[in-house]
């Protein structure tokens, strides 16, 4: 069986929830435009394709994941006359880490500068959307924003009602929140916590 593998980040429950509140209603959309159900939403970091997920864990394993804060909008963006989405800024130093690391797997980055988003439909081609469809995707406004918490290595498998996202792996990300053990560090963390302060100056796994 091929491999379909791609690293991602997603959004948290609460945040689809409120983009798709957002999104007009799917009755004012002819049936060429599929919408992408919001459990499958995610912003792509990486897509490698046909690759052995073992390579890629041991690949991440000794990447130092910067934080990352995710903002979504302000409006809606689209990839031609074929994709909708929700622009995503601020994981381009994540993404190009994520990149460098996994530099040589699976197929070679499809274009040279990352633009974060979330594929909420596709429209078939041939499809026309009427003024009203299309009045409504430029009134639709999102501002909603989340911490990184991890990146994850999906696989995507097809099946009957469109693919489904099988995760992995995935990798935390430290936050300001974290402390750390380490006996080396310089910023007075408990060492009774099993985790890492992002400011501590060393590593220790």
């Amino acid at each position: 069986m091929t491999n379909r593998l791609f690293l991602a980040v997603s959004p948290p429950e609460v945040v689809r929830r409120r983009v798709r509140a957002a999104l007009p209603s799917t009755e004012l959309f002819p049936d060429g435009v599929r919408w992408t159900p919001p459990v499958r939403w995610h912003v792509t970091l990486r897509f490698l394709g046909d690759c052995e997920a073992p390579a890629v864990v041991a690949a991440m394993a000794g990447a130092e994941l910067p934080t990352a804060e995710a903002v979504l909008g302000p409006g809606l963006g689209s990839f031609g006359r074929s994709v909708l989405h929700v622009p995503v800024h601020g994981l381009d130093e994540l993404a190009r880490t994520v990149t460098a690391a996994t530099t040589g797997l699976g197929q070679p980055p499809q274009f040279d500068t990352f633009t974060g988003h979330l594929t909420i439909a596709r429209v078939r081609r041939g499809t026309r959307l009427a003024a009203p469809a299309r009045a409504a995707l430029r009134s639709v406004e999102v501002a909603e924003r989340f911490t990184v918490r991890c990146v994850e290595l999906f696989d995507s498998r097809d099946g009957n009602g469109g693919p489904t996202y099988v995760q992995l792996a995935q990798w935390s990300i430290p936050t300001v929140a974290d402390p750390c053990w380490s006996d080396r560090c310089h910023n007075a963390c408990s060492p009774s916590q099993s985790r890492r302060c992002w400011r501590c100056v060393s590593r220790v796994d």
